[in-house]
């Protein structure tokens, strides 16, 4: 809920009534949980089920607010929609903050509805009970990604190079990775000649797009568990 307000009435978004009054036959007095990243997990009591929708009250915090979260970055080249929706959903699921979708030379396609892949987004953070929301960028181009936040400290996926597996730079740094395809010779040649960014392997097999994200986003997960 973007507009939570632990002391006032809370009415749910529109597109979860259905589910919560036809389907899960919720009434007024019945408890749910409720949340953004500002103000956490609530445990909330239904006040009032009409035409104009369904309003909530906040009675306990169940869960604050992580205004210390790891932030995982991951850019990709974009690929066939099918499968960039399920790797979205997935690394929504692993923790993953940013999404950057790229225009590479090899990629399947050039644009995507943001609006309809946000609420995908959405969907994986309620079914994962996650409290924030990934910021999904607009698609830009590979130079312009480069040119706008190549310096922000990056790991590229680069199978089959002379790259090596560092810890530290899995661990603090967002992924890059290719397409279908993989990247062109002369985005390979920018990315292992640029000083900010560690090429790294993640295998000795190729991996396809939605694999290789998923697996930077559990290597990411899992370093950063291990260092505490």
């Amino acid at each position: 809920m973007s507009n939570l307000d632990p002391t006032a009435f809370n009415k749910i978004p529109n597109h979860h009534n259905i589910h919560l009054a036809s389907v899960l036959r919720m009434n007024v007095n019945d408890s749910l949980v409720v949340f953004n990243e500002s103000c956490g997990e609530w445990l909330a009591s239904i006040v009032s089920i009409d035409k104009k929708g369904i309003y909530v009250r906040c009675l306990e915090n169940i869960r604050p607010a992580f205004e210390d979260e790891h932030k995982l970055r991951i850019a990709f080249g974009m690929i066939k929609h099918d499968n960039m929706k399920w790797m979205i959903e997935k690394i929504t699921e692993l923790g993953v903050t940013e999404i950057f979708p790229l225009i590479t030379e090899y990629s399947n396609i050039k644009d995507m509805n943001c609006e309809k892949y946000n609420k995908i987004i959405i969907a994986a953070v309620e079914q994962s009970e996650r409290i924030s929301v990934p910021a999904l960028h607009n698609p830009m181009s590979f130079n312009s990604f480069l040119n706008e936040h190549g310096e922000d400290g990056w790991c590229a996926a680069l199978e089959r190079t002379n790259s090596v597996y560092d810890r530290d730079a899995v661990a603090n740094s967002g992924f890059i990775i290719g397409p279908e395809g993989g990247f062109s010779k002369e985005e390979t040649e920018k990315l292992l000649t640029n000083p900010t960014i560690t090429p790294i392997s993640l295998s000795q097999n190729i991996l396809r797009t939605e694999t290789a994200a998923i697996a930077c986003a559990s290597i990411s997960f899992i370093w950063r568990r291990s260092r505490k």
